[in-house]
C-alpha cells in the first residue's frame, strides 16, 4: 500500500510542477493550468518519459563530476600538495574529515543547483509542446480555408471576355 502512495506522491509533484510552470506561462489560474499540463503530458507521454530520464541521468553525472572534482581538489588542498595554499592553511593530521563533508556538501549544493536546471528543462518542454499544439492547429485551420477555397463554385472555371 506504501509503495501506490509513493508512486501517487511523485505523480501529483509532477503533475504540480508542470501545472505551476503552465500558471507562469499562461497566466491562468492553477486548476485551469493541471488540466492543460495534464493534457499536454497525456498526448506526449513517451517524450514526456524519455525526456525525463535522460535529463535526470545526465544531471546526476554532472553532479558526480563535480563532487569527484570538488572532491580531488580538496584532497590536494588538505594533503599539503599545494605549496601556495600551505602557507594560509595550517597541517591537519584527519584530513578525510574535511574532504567528506566537503564532498557531501558539493552533492547537495550541486542537487538545489541542478533543481533549478531540470525545472528549467521542463518548462523548455512545455513551451516547445504548446508551440507545437498551436502551429498544428494553426495548420489544420488553413488546411481547412484552403479546402473550402478550393471548392468554392467559383474556383476553376475561368471567366473568359469576348
Amino acid at each position: 500500500m506504501g509503495l501506490i502512495f509513493r508512486m501517487l506522491e511523485k505523480f501529483l509533484r509532477f503533475v504540480n510542477r508542470n501545472a505551476y510552470i503552465l500558471c507562469a506561462i499562461n497566466g491562468t489560474g492553477f486548476c485551469k493550468s493541471a488540466s492543460d499540463a495534464f493534457s499536454l503530458l497525456l498526448r506526449n507521454a513517451v517524450r514526456v518519459a524519455v525526456l525525463d530520464k535522460v535529463t535526470d541521468i545526465v544531471l546526476f553525472i554532472s553532479r558526480l563530476v563535480i563532487v569527484t572534482i570538488v572532491g580531488i581538489l580538496s584532497f590536494y588542498v588538505f594533503t599539503n600538495r599545494i605549496q601556495y595554499i600551505n602557507e594560509y592553511l595550517p597541517p591537519t593530521n584527519y584530513y578525510m574529515v574535511p574532504i567528506i563533508t566537503i564532498c557531501v556538501g558539493a552533492y547537495f549544493i550541486s542537487g538545489l543547483v541542478f533543481s533549478v536546471y531540470n525545472m528549467a528543462i521542463d518548462t523548455i518542454f512545455l513551451c516547445f509542446r504548446k508551440f507545437i499544439v498551436a502551429i498544428s492547429l494553426y495548420c489544420f485551420n488553413t488546411q481547412i480555408h484552403l479546402f473550402r477555397f478550393l471548392c468554392s463554385p467559383g474556383f476553376g472555371s475561368e471567366r473568359r471576355i469576348a
